[in-house]
């Protein structure tokens, strides 16, 4: 069975001040990028790695990339949740901004899109990927808010807040193909 690897990017450097899209990953976030790359490689390892631009992202497909040998395809699609505008939140006021992004998807919470923006955004480029590469397992080097919504839309089971609470920093979740159904979870 043909698999999707959804990989949330490594711990970034968190800078306020700085927009997100340039923060780059920490010492840490270097090796947790290593230990995933070690996790993919074998039988199943992607054959196309793919990643957002964001540098967060982007650094952690480099480690992926170069342990298992696969070139890196940038596509803008898979950037997060655009909020390019928003200023630093502390950590309450950004957990009440989630809260309130989930719950109500089709308003614009903060940001230049909704969740349902985002989410039509991501999953027509992740439909667009699978689509041009229909052979072998595909990895996917994304962010935790586009991400959740992408797999809580295709697992009515999932509740969105609490999956984007669980993930971790780098986290892996395996879908199944062409369904996007969760095979980890």
């Amino acid at each position: 069975m043909r698999k999707l690897f959804l990989i949330r990017h490594a711990q970034p450097e968190v800078t306020p001040g700085v927009p997100p899209r340039l923060w780059p990953l920490t010492v840490q976030g270097h090796e947790g990028a290593q230990q995933l790359a070690q996790h993919l490689a074998g039988s199943d390892q992607p054959v196309r790695l793919y990643a957002s631009p964001e540098l967060k992202a982007q650094e952690t497909a480099q480690r992926i990339g170069h342990h298992l040998n696969l070139p890196i395809e940038t596509v803008a699609g898979l950037r997060e949740h655009d909020r390019e505008h928003t200023p630093f939140l502390g950590k309450e006021a950004w957990e009440n901004t989630l809260i309130a992004f989930f719950s109500r998807p089709t308003e614009l919470i903060f940001g230049e899109e909704s969740a349902h923006q985002a989410l039509q955004r991501f999953n027509a480029v992740v439909e667009k990927i699978v689509a041009d590469a229909p052979k072998g397992n595909l990895a996917l080097v994304t962010h935790g808010t586009v991400l959740t919504l992408f797999v809580a839309s295709h697992n009515p089971q999932i509740d969105a807040l609490a999956f984007w609470r669980s993930l971790q920093l780098p986290d892996l979740i395996v879908l199944t193909l062409p369904d996007f159904r969760l095979d980890n979870r």
